[in-house]
């Protein structure tokens, strides 16, 4: 009877101790989720061997839509719009993976206004990523939205875009290309902001109480400009969806 209730204990013990691992690797993903890379879509490749990469993966999502009926033909008009696109998300991918911090993934919203007047359209890239799923080549995680009832009007509290990472399939013909993330800014070349944030001097009142811009900071004779780079909020939520193809 003694064996019997001692093995129940550790039995229970057990089962405890797996749910609090659980529990703890659901937290670590919520933090590894929050500290995802933008996906700017506007790196370019810049080598032959991401080029090749690049041609690679259009032909497997090109051929793909047109199994699906997506695609008409393999030389219609969307195809130059794909291969932007599969450039960009590509090159976007592999940045996170080169960083400790984003542990490989990247994140975009899937609002269609968010993409009104850049590079990738929403249409072109939402069929992307449809293909690249259905390919195996990207982990997605949905994005959500949490809603307070504050002055009993809902509002949304918190939003998260959806999040991306290569999986291994992809990441196994970003090797066969010889395409490294530690080899990243040989491969694929980020262009500079069309309009970059300018570093200042802290403003000042004069003794008129006119408020005076601060003249802007020169290091050389280039100046000093600031990139900017879009932030994740600090918390961390773990209402996560995931779906791999």
């Amino acid at each position: 009877m003694e064996d019997e209730i001692s093995l129940g204990d550790a039995l229970e013990v057990q089962k405890v101790q797996s749910h609090e691992d659980a529990e703890e690797a659901k937290r670590l993903r919520g933090r590894q989720l929050d500290d995802a890379l933008y996906a700017a879509l506007l790196s370019r490749a810049h080598s032959d061997q991401a080029r090749a990469l690049v041609d690679t993966v259009v032909t497997m999502v090109a051929q793909r839509e047109l199994a699906a009926g997506i695609r008409a033909n393999k030389r219609d008009k969307k195809q130059t719009a794909l291969r932007s696109a599969v450039e960009r998300l590509l090159a976007d991918l592999l940045q996170a993976q080169a960083s400790e911090t984003n542990k490989g993934y990247v994140f975009r919203s899937l609002r269609p206004e968010g993409f009104s007047g850049q590079a990738v359209s929403y249409r072109t890239f939402k069929s992307l990523v449809d293909a690249m799923l259905t390919l195996g080549f990207l982990e997605e995680y949905k994005g959500f939205q949490g809603w307070s009832d504050g002055f009993g009007v809902p509002a949304p509290w918190i939003r998260k875009a959806t999040r991306y990472r290569a999986t291994e399939v992809l990441l196994g013909i970003f090797h066969q290309h010889s395409v490294r993330a530690a080899d990243f800014h040989q491969h694929f070349l980020i262009p500079l902001p069309e309009n970059p944030l300018r570093l200042r001097a802290a403003s000042w009142r004069n003794e008129y109480g006119t408020k005076i811009t601060g003249r802007p900071k020169r290091s050389n004779s280039i100046g000093t400009w600031v990139v900017g780079s879009t932030a994740t909020g600090s918390s961390t939520i773990s209402s996560w969806t995931v779906h791999s193809g």
